[in-house]
């Protein structure tokens, strides 16, 4: 044990094998031992003859009357060592489960603070969600999704009200939705959808709805597709938003527009009935009776001119006043409607150029052709195209800054076509949204009216070309124009039925 002969052991302490680590114990031990007559044990390291120490149990009883003991010495080297193994296995144990409590207990801390940031994302989301669906209730707008490989559609709760349904009551299928469009715009909108799949974009589009109880809903449909990471279509999500009131609203302000266009379009009728009505009347009454103060002038003048120089001369006089009358009251005629218009539009251009030619100084050219030189017209088409002639040219005299005007009138097949060109420094942009432009808004109107076209080509400092097409005869739809003998049995019977 101690790896010593015999021989060698023979007159040496025991003690001397003990460690020093170990002698205070081993003192403690025999003090023990022959202090009392049982039995004694301890454990203690010894020394070998190499100096290496190993653990033994030595148990001794005392000889009290010899002052002697005996001591059983047992290695424990192996069993020390286990326990050591043991021991510090228990320490690397107690520190991994110290250690994994530690770490149970971060991560318990962490997914509890996990769960309650889940709670919270998951308290927002349906807050947000909650706002999403009272947004689109107030708007009016549901939102749909479809996975297009598992076919599979959610419909938002607005969606179904929209639909006139109960949110939530059933699983929506492409069917189903298909089923609430109008029967006329079922394949329409059913095409949209497939041609955006199959093309990947975007979609949009108005149809209608029709609810359960047979009620109709104006409605615009818009969405887009998602696509995967190889770029191939995985859903579709879009959007229904209810126009109903928006249609109703438009088709009211259509209609508005409408009236107050047939409306403008009579009083039109009714000032250019008036203009002729007063101008006949004048021509007509008027016109005769200076006629007939100035013959009668004229022969005072005539039988006065050798016995009274002084009454003839005040005849010759009132005689030049009434002249001077008689064109005054020509020029007010023709400003109310000139007489020639009776001889067809063509005479009426030619007169009304020269006389912009005449009181303007610009220099005017006009082109009449077409396949019926008379152009026989209905007096509404004629003076429409007159009052516009008119119009243009007073608009280029006082902005357009041209000195030269090129005006021509064409009669192909069933429409009337003028054209009226100068070159100035053209319209601007700014000038045509004027909100007192009523010159250019009139002669659209008037060409509206008329079921006709204009057309406007302006460039800065390039001059303007104004072009008007009407159809030679009345179209059908803007009867009312032609005056109350149109609108029904009485002058107003249209605007108060």
């Amino acid at each position: 044990m101690i790896g010593l002969e015999r021989s060698k052991l023979v007159m040496r302490r025991f003690s001397a094998f003990i460690s020093p680590e170990s002698r205070p114990a081993f003192n403690a031990f025999l003090t023990r031992v022959f202090a009392d007559e049982l039995k004694q044990s301890c454990e203690v390291q010894l020394l070998n003859a190499e100096k290496h120490p190993f653990f033994v149990h030595i148990e001794a009883n005392a000889d009290a009357a010899e002052h002697t003991c005996r001591l059983v010495v047992e290695d424990i080297s192996a069993r020390k060592t286990a326990e050591a193994a043991l021991h510090n296995a228990h320490d690397e144990l107690e520190a991994k489960v110290r250690e994994r409590t530690a770490a149970l207990m971060q991560a318990n801390a962490q997914l509890n603070a996990e769960i309650a940031e889940h709670k919270r994302t998951e308290a927002a989301l349906q807050h947000t969600q909650h706002i999403l669906n009272q947004a689109q209730r107030v708007a009016h707008v549901g939102s749909w999704e479809r996975d297009i490989a598992g076919g599979i559609i959610s419909w938002s709760d607005e969606l179904f009200r929209i639909c006139g349904l109960p949110p939530q009551t059933f699983f929506p299928s492409m069917a189903k939705a298909l089923q609430a469009i109008h029967p006329e715009d079922r394949n329409a909108v059913h095409r949209m959808l497939r041609g955006a799949v199959e093309q990947g974009q975007s979609f949009s589009g108005n149809c209608r709805v029709v609810r359960p109880d047979g009620t109709i809903r104006h409605v615009r449909l818009q969405g887009n597709v998602l696509r995967d990471a190889n770029r191939k279509p995985r859903t579709v999500i879009g959007s229904m938003l209810d126009i109903t009131d928006f249609k109703r609203t438009e088709e009211a302000l259509l209609q508005s527009q409408e009236t107050i266009r047939r409306l403008a379009a009579h009083q039109e009728w009714v000032k250019e009935s008036e203009r002729k009505r007063i101008a006949r009347e004048i021509h007509d009454e008027l016109g005769q009776n200076l006629l007939a103060l100035r013959i009668d002038v004229l022969m005072l003048a005539t039988r006065t001119e050798c016995s009274h120089p002084r009454l003839n001369k005040r005849a010759k006089l009132a005689l030049d006043h009434i002249d001077t009358t008689i064109k005054s009251v020509r020029n007010l005629i023709n400003n109310l409607r000139p007489a020639v218009l009776d001889l067809g539009l063509p005479a009426a251009f030619e007169w009304q150029v020269k006389e912009f030619q005449r009181r303007r100084g610009i220099a005017c050219t006009l082109d009449i052709s077409g396949e019926d030189a008379s152009y026989q017209l209905d007096d509404d088409i004629a003076n429409t195209l007159f009052r516009i002639l008119q119009e243009s040219l007073t608009n280029v005299s006082r902005h357009a800054q041209a000195d030269r005007i090129t005006i021509s009138l064409s009669k192909d097949g069933g429409n009337v076509t003028m054209k009226v060109s100068d070159n100035g420094i053209g319209i601007r942009q700014n000038c045509r949204r004027k909100a007192n432009s009523y010159g250019l808004i009139g002669i659209r109107e008037r060409v509206t009216n008329l079921g006709g076209e204009l057309a406007i080509d302006s460039r800065e400092n390039e001059g303007t070309t104004l072009t008007v097409t009407i159809p030679a005869e009345h179209p059908s739809g803007n009867a009312a124009y032609r005056g109350p003998g149109r609108l029904g049995s009485g002058p107003d019977q249209n605007f108060y039925n």
